[in-house]
C-alpha cells in the first residue's frame, strides 16, 4: 500500500481485476506529500477508507466482496474522478491545516520521524494545531471512521477561526470555554444562507435560536477538546488539561453582552475616523438600539418631525422598496437622541439625495467590517460569561441602560421593537404610546 520514491512516500492501490478494464489501469499511485513513514501510513489508511466508501457507494464493497455492476459503476465513477477525490483528500490533510504533522521536507518543525509506540516525536513547544493533526492521525490509525475524522477536522477548522493558532501550553480554560460556547451559537451550516460563511462572520450575526445547531454539537466539540488534551498530557506536551472536568450548561441559551460606557465611548470616538456611512451606523445603533438591518435600509423619508413635540424621529417601516421588519412590533417610531443631532446627523441626512441614506451599505459587509472595527478598538469577542460583543450588543446596551434607569418595560419594548409581554389579558387593549410618551427610553441614554 506504501511506495517510496526518493524521500517521498506514495499511496499505491492495486485495482481489482474486475475493475481494471473499467479503469484501464492496473494500479493507482498518489503522492502522500510526506517523507515520514508514520505520517504516510496514517494518510494511506485514510485514502483506503475513501476508496472503500466511493466504491461501496457504487455497489461494490471492496476487495473482500464479490461482483460489481460495471455498467452502473461507469455511470457513477471513473478513474479520473476517483483520483481527483483522493488527491483532494491529500491536499486537505497536507495543507488546509498546516500540513498534518509537518515533516522536515515540508518545512515544519518535526525533529525526526522516529517513533515511540508508533507516535512521531515532536518538539515540546509544538503549536495546538500540530498536536491536533497528530492526534487525528493517531486516532485514524486506531480505527476512527471517516465520518468521525471529518467531524474532527471541522472542529479544528472552527478552533483556528475562534481561538487562533497558539502554542499548546498557552491554551487556557477560558479558551476552551469560549470555543465550546461559540460552537453552541453557530447556525446550522447546511442552511443555504450560512453556507461558506466564515465562522468569524457567523459569530457576529444575529442567529435566531431555532436556526442554531443543537447542543449536541457543542457537547461533541467539548469531548473532542477533552480527548485531545488527554493525548497531549500522555505525550507530555502539557502537564495538565485545561478542559478537564469543565462543566458547561449548553442547553441554556447564551445571550449577547452589553457594552460598558467606556466601550461605547471608545466605539463612538473611533467611528469618527471612519467614512460617514459607517460612522452613522455605529452612532445610530448606540443611541437607538435599532437592528443593523433596520439602519442600513433607512431612506430620507424615514427621518421625520413629530408635530406634537417637534422632535425628530426615525420611522422604522416595511413600506419602502426592499424594506423589511423582523416582526409587526418592528414597525415603530424611534426618537433621535440629542447626541446624534449635536454630532451632525440632521446635516448628514439633509445632504443625502432622496432615497436610501446609506447607499452601498449592506448588512453582511457591515457585519464583517464591524468585527474588524471592534477588534481594532481592543474589545474582545466575548466577556467572562461567554456572552458575545457584536453589533447586536448595542440593542442589549440600550435596553439594559433604560431598564436600570427605571424606564417602564412596555415603553422600552415599543421603542426597541419587541413584542409587548407581561401585560396579561390587557395586551389586546394596549396601543402604542405617542412619541412624547416614550422619549424617556432614548433620552436616558448617557455614556459619559
Amino acid at each position: 500500500m506504501l511506495l517510496k520514491r526518493g524521500r517521498v512516500y506514495y499511496f499505491r492501490w492495486q485495482i481489482p481485476h474486475k475493475l481494471r478494464a473499467t479503469f484501464n489501469r492496473r494500479e493507482l499511485v498518489l503522492s502522500l506529500k510526506t517523507s515520514c513513514m508514520n505520517i504516510a501510513q496514517a494518510r494511506a489508511v485514510l485514502l483506503r477508507k475513501e476508496v472503500d466508501v466511493m466504491l461501496g457507494a457504487q455497489g461494490w464493497g471492496g476487495q473482500r466482496s464479490g461482483g460489481v455492476d460495471l455498467d452502473a459503476y461507469c455511470c457513477g465513477a471513473s478513474f479520473v474522478n476517483l483520483r481527483a477525490r483522493l488527491s483532494k483528500s491529500i491536499e486537505v490533510a497536507h495543507s488546509s491545516s498546516h500540513g498534518l504533522l509537518r515533516s522536515v521536507s515540508d518545512g515544519g518543525e518535526v525533529v525526526s520521524c522516529s517513533s515511540v509506540g508508533g507516535v512521531p516525536q515532536v518538539k515540546p513547544d509544538i503549536d495546538f494545531v500540530s498536536v491536533c493533526e497528530e492526534f487525528h492521525e493517531v486516532k485514524t490509525r486506531g480505527g476512527l471512521s471517516l465520518k468521525g475524522l471529518r467531524g474532527y477536522v471541522r472542529f479544528l477548522s472552527d478552533w483556528r477561526e475562534i481561538i487562533g493558532v497558539v502554542g499548546i501550553q498557552d491554551i487556557t480554560r477560558a479558551d476552551v470555554r469560549r470555543f465550546v460556547q461559540s460552537l453552541a451559537l453557530l447556525p446550522k451550516r447546511n442552511l443555504k444562507i450560512y453556507k461558506d460563511v466564515p465562522v468569524s462572520n457567523l459569530l457576529e450575526m444575529d442567529i435566531p435560536v431555532k436556526g442554531r445547531v443543537k447542543p449536541k454539537t457543542a457537547h461533541e466539540g467539548l469531548k473532542w477538546v477533552q480527548s485531545l488534551f488527554v493525548y497531549a498530557v500522555r505525550m507530555e506536551y502539557v502537564q495538565n488539561s485545561p478542559a478537564r472536568d469543565l462543566k458547561l450548561n449548553l442547553n441554556k441559551s447564551i445571550s449577547y453582552a452589553s457594552y460598558s460606557n467606556a466601550d461605547v465611548r471608545l466605539l463612538l470616538d473611533s467611528a469618527l475616523r471612519e467614512n460617514e456611512g459607517r460612522r452613522w451606523v455605529v452612532w445610530l445603533a448606540a443611541y437607538s438600539g435599532m437592528r443593523l438591518g433596520e439602519i442600513v435600509q433607512l431612506t430620507k423619508s424615514d427621518i421625520l418631525t413629530d408635530s406634537d413635540t417637534q422632535r425628530i424621529y426615525i420611522r422604522v417601516t416595511d413600506l419602502g422598496v426592499g424594506q423589511t421588519v423582523k416582526t409587526e412590533a418592528g414597525i415603530r417610531q424611534v426618537p433621535v437622541h440629542k447626541a446624534l443631532l449635536e454630532a451632525g446627523f440632521a446635516d448628514f441626512v439633509s445632504k443625502v439625495a432622496d432615497g436610501a441614506i446609506f447607499t452601498g451599505t449592506r448588512s453582511k459587509s457591515t457585519t464583517q467590517w464591524f468585527r474588524w472595527f471592534r477588534e481594532s478598538c481592543g474589545i474582545p469577542l466575548s466577556n467572562d460569561f461567554g456572552q458575545r460583543y457584536v453589533f447586536h450588543s448595542f440593542r442589549h446596551t440600550v435596553v439594559t441602560m433604560a431598564r436600570r434607569k427605571g424606564v417602564p418595560d412596555i415603553n422600552v419594548q415599543q421603542v426597541i421593537g419587541h413584542e409587548k409581554i407581561g401585560v396579561g389579558v390587557t395586551d389586546r387593549y394596549t396601543h402604542n404610546a405617542p412619541l412624547k410618551g416614550v422619549l424617556g427610553v432614548i433620552d436616558c441614554l448617557d455614556y459619559s
